[in-house]
């Protein structure tokens, strides 16, 4: 946000390490440990506001759904980094590659959350890459696909399509301006471009962006 800026930021931020899973109340740095994993291995990690209070994560190659407020843990099945989509009910995700032959092999599913036995493969290719799947709109995501591209796919055509943007890994979407924050596949530096493929330089460096917030103009 603004360098300068004087004012708190208000809100919950959910944070996962080997600890577990603790609600930290902003603007003070209180903490609760919702679930704890200390005695365990699994630390979750990429996670996607469902409804109110409940997320899904990934861990260890497998998606689950996370209750705040009963602390509930449910698995969901195989993937990791999931997106959810609110307005159209659906959970993008990748395919786990643990126990591949092929390692370098890359799958994006789309799966209903109304309708959990409909799932479908958006898009299927080859790279050492994978990124994060970027809610763009209410009909539309993007993520780093075939050919060190950014591609777009709209939920309502099932079209996928490939935008300007090249060698860049989408972290989020800047609403407020309609770009793309990205982390460059070279220098690992972060950028926001159109997806024309316009770019413009910001000021952070060897940073990951964990997330966006349209309500301040922020990153995490």
């Amino acid at each position: 946000g603004c360098r300068y800026s004087a004012a708190p930021y208000y809100g919950q931020l959910v944070v996962t390490d080997k600890n577990g899973i603790t609600l930290v109340q902003l603007p003070s740095i209180s903490a609760t440990v919702l679930l704890s994993t200390q005695r365990s291995s699994p630390v979750y990690g990429h996670p996607t506001l469902v409804t109110p209070g409940v997320l899904i994560f990934s861990t260890a190659q497998r998606l689950v759904r996370f209750d705040l407020r009963t602390k509930e843990l449910v698995d969901v099945g195989e993937g990791v980094w999931p997106t959810y989509v609110p307005e159209q009910h659906v959970l993008f995700f990748w395919e786990s590659n643990q126990g591949s032959k092929q390692p370098r092999n890359r799958v994006v599913r789309m799966r209903s959350l109304s309708r959990p036995a409909d799932e479908k493969v958006v898009a299927r290719f080859s790279d050492v890459w994978s990124s994060r799947i970027v809610q763009i709109s209410s009909d539309a995501v993007i993520f780093y696909g075939a050919d060190s591209r950014v591609w777009k796919y709209s939920i309502a055509t099932s079209i996928l399509s490939p935008t300007g943007v090249e060698r860049c890994l989408p972290m989020a979407w800047r609403s407020k301006t309609g770009q793309l924050i990205c982390q460059d596949l070279d220098n690992r530096r972060t950028y926001l471009a159109y997806l024309t493929g316009q770019t413009t330089p910001i000021p952070i460096r060897s940073y990951e962006i964990l997330g966006y917030s349209p309500n301040y103009d922020a990153v995490i």
